[in-house]
């Protein structure tokens, strides 16, 4: 993680909170408003999980994993986000900064963020939690549409 791709300091915002929330629906508004990435390790996962992707070499752990509802191992998220982290930056040099929802969860997980932060000059500007009831969840999530081919 040495790869300093900018001298200049992009913001970084965490969108926090649990699933069904609207953590997608705000990212993606605040993507548009203040020309921002939107990296969403929810998207990043689903693209393993179905075995596609630039990280389709890593369906078997994340399967397993998710399977014996285990952690993933200490570093192997960060790792990822660390590559997409550097494609964003390399793609895009016109953003002013990137939004990451689902990540971090732990403690570590959190200490491997700030590392590639500090790697990317990436200068966290805020944490944004999402308080919302379970209802209201549990709502949302049933009206999502599902298409188990996907």
């Amino acid at each position: 993680m040495s790869n300093k791709i900018s001298k200049n300091f992009k913001d970084f915002y965490i969108l926090f909170g649990p699933p069904g929330a609207g953590k997608s629906t705000q990212a993606l508004l605040l993507q548009e408003k203040l020309n921002l990435y939107y990296l969403s390790w929810g998207q990043v996962s689903r693209e393993i999980m179905n075995n596609y992707g630039p990280y389709k070499n890593c369906y078997e752990v994340v399967k397993k994993l998710t399977e014996e509802n285990k952690p993933f191992p200490e570093g192997f998220i960060a790792s990822i986000l660390n590559k997409e982290i550097e494609k964003v930056l390399k793609r895009n040099k016109d953003i002013k900064g990137i939004i990451l929802d689902g990540f971090p969860r732990r403690i570590k997980e959190a200490e491997e963020l700030i590392e590639i932060l500090k790697n990317y000059n990436l200068n966290l500007q805020t944490i944004i939690k999402f308080n919302v009831n379970y209802e209201t969840i549990k709502k949302r999530i049933e009206e999502r549409k599902y298409c188990p081919k996907c």
